[in-house]
């Protein structure tokens, strides 16, 4: 009489990779669903004519050429929205590069808002209010400079006077950080306290 063995026990001869349901196996479902359903309800945020690489219709391949994501963070992102899905124009990219990456993103000369906002020293919000709220032409919002009104040289740090003494204060989000005797000091603080607050996003400045 043959021995009953334990399902998860019993081999499994059938096996192919071994990465069903992962997040990679997953990710290369939802790709296909998307350009080759036609109900697809996805299709007007991703292109009506969204092409798959037909090298791509086997997972193994897929596998191959994009290899694992970075980390859980990481999706499947399309370096051209106006191309298909192929090893060239596709990469793992993290919350943010997905969102610099999107269709409705503002850019002018080929980079975002937010990569001008770096460029001449300026927040992000500045150049939002420029761009909506003043009105301003997209060559004036990403190539005015940014007017420090405190007279130094870093972001957050403001220079005054106390009878015959002059002080360096750094304040973020309208919360006082420190009073400091050097400008450099308060602008190191103004960047941890940054950084704790924003993390990787927040301003950091030159020191």
């Amino acid at each position: 009489m043959a021995k009953w063995v334990p399902k998860t026990n019993r081999p499994r001869n059938n096996l192919r990779h071994g990465l069903s349901k992962t997040k990679i196996w997953v990710t290369w479902i939802n790709i296909k669903r998307r350009c080759l359903n036609p109900t697809e309800k996805e299709k007007k945020y991703y292109g009506k004519k969204t092409l798959l690489d037909p090298r791509w219709l086997k997972f193994e391949n897929f596998f191959e050429d994009m290899g694992q994501p970075p980390t859980q963070e990481h999706s499947i992102d399309r370096i051209d929205n106006n191309l298909g899905y192929c090893k060239k124009n596709c990469r793992w990219a993290d919350v943010f590069q997905q969102n610099q990456n999107r269709r409705c993103v503002i850019r002018y000369k080929t980079k975002t808002l937010k990569e001008w906002a770096e460029i001449i020293g300026v927040g992000i919000g500045a150049l939002y209010r420029r761009y909506y709220f003043k009105g301003w032409s997209l060559k004036r919002t990403c190539e005015t400079p940014y007017k420090n009104k405190t007279n130094t040289k870093h972001r957050g740090v403001q220079k005054r006077q106390y009878k015959n003494s002059i002080y360096w204060g750094a304040i973020l989000k309208g919360k006082w950080i420190g009073t400091f005797k050097s400008e450099r000091e308060a602008a190191i603080a103004y960047n941890k306290a940054s950084k704790e607050l924003f993390g990787q996003y927040g301003w950091q400045n030159q020191i």
